[in-house]
């Protein structure tokens, strides 16, 4: 309870740098629990609700990392984004297990990408391009990550770097 209670005090300091409560609040997100905060950037202040994700156990912690970069990053602009994240997060993740594509999940900036693209959020413009960039993501896992969770035939190339990275997983 008093991690919290300091947690919450930091995000709204106008002392802490800005950088150091976003990170605060990726962190908050990674907990994957509801809550609802107040948080001050660039001196002016926001009330955040941070929204829990229901998916499966497959490639979860990678999932809730990316959900978690996405959301830290974009609830804060608007806060309606933060359900927008967070259905799109779910509907992706349950599209992604309907079609077998689960195994594609391997990098947290390539998973936080595509869960942005399927957010739906039209304000922000998306050039893919731009975007994964600005994610780090890699552009060709973000796409493969898309095709799959639409059930498209996954490239053999993308199969084998998912199988690749599942087998590095378990060791």
């Amino acid at each position: 309870v008093r991690a919290d209670e300091f947690l919450r005090e930091v995000l709204l300091s106008v002392d802490v740098a800005d950088v150091l409560k976003l990170e605060t609040l990726r962190a908050l997100y990674l907990r994957n629990e509801d809550m609802q905060l107040g948080i001050v950037l660039y001196d002016i202040y926001h009330s955040l609700q941070i929204l829990e994700i229901q998916i499966g156990r497959k490639r979860r912690k990678r999932f809730i990392e990316g959900y978690a970069k996405v959301a830290s990053k974009f609830s804060i602009v608007n806060h309606n984004y933060a359900k927008k994240i967070k259905t799109a997060a779910e509907r992706f993740y349950r599209d992604l297990e309907t079609n077998g594509g689960l195994e594609l999940v391997s990098g947290v900036e390539d998973c936080a990408c595509a869960i942005f693209f399927c957010s739906e959020i039209k304000e922000i413009p998306k050039n893919k391009e731009e975007m994964a960039q600005i994610f780090g993501a890699d552009i060709q896992k973000v796409n493969a990550l898309l095709a799959a969770a639409k059930g498209e035939k996954i490239e053999e190339t993308t199969q084998e770097n998912a199988q690749q990275s599942a087998n590095e997983e378990r060791e």
